[in-house]
């Protein structure tokens, strides 16, 4: 009875106190109970379509650069970066090989991207360069090896070690130099 005066006095956490106590003595159980909110399936829907919107930008962004594979045989140069950026060239269509220094060679820097990624210091798929040209770019250093086609066109790469890459083409009889200043004839004879 000396609780019950003193839980009416009191605040109102106490009568919580009391119910407790007296349900604890007639063997119910405390009194208390929680409840779940369901989650509309509209909400659900939402949070799953923007995980796979993410997913897709981020696979777009990141697998290409990590996939990012250039080819070369003594019949073609290929760059490929899955899932979307693809480029060769047959060596019949180079008209010439040469190493550039894009710092310097401002003509061959890309502007406009049409349709690939471009990034701080990494530029990838096609672009429209600053002389105008179109080009399809796998650039993420100022040293690069550039291909241009008798159709104007430009395949810019800018290989891991440029010295292996242009060794390789020598080997393969395409003609290129490590020098910076004059391009060299792909067609090779």
């Amino acid at each position: 009875m000396a609780l019950r005066i003193v839980s009416e006095f009191n605040f109102k956490f106490l009568d919580l106190e009391l119910c407790e106590v007296t349900s604890r003595r007639r063997g119910i159980g405390p009194v208390q109970a929680s409840f779940k909110i369901p989650i509309p399936p509209s909400a659900l829907a939402t949070v799953i379509v923007v995980g796979i919107v993410v997913a897709l930008i981020l696979a777009v962004l990141v697998l290409p650069i990590y996939l990012l594979r250039i080819r070369v045989s003594g019949e073609e140069v290929a760059v490929s970066a899955p899932p979307m950026y693809s480029f060769s060239a047959k060596r019949g269509e180079v008209e010439e090989v040469f190493v550039a220094d894009l710092s310097s060679r401002s003509d061959l820097k890309p502007s406009v991207r049409t349709w690939g990624t471009g990034l701080p210091g990494y530029c990838l798929g096609w672009f429209k360069l600053s002389n105008g040209a179109k080009a399809f770019c796998a650039i993420s250093s100022d040293r690069a090896v550039v291909f241009k086609l008798r159709s104007g066109t430009y395949l810019i790469v800018t290989p891991s070690d440029v010295a292996d890459f242009v060794s390789t083409l020598e080997r393969l009889g395409w003609g290129c130099s490590l020098g910076l200043q004059e391009p060299f004839n792909a067609g090779g004879q």
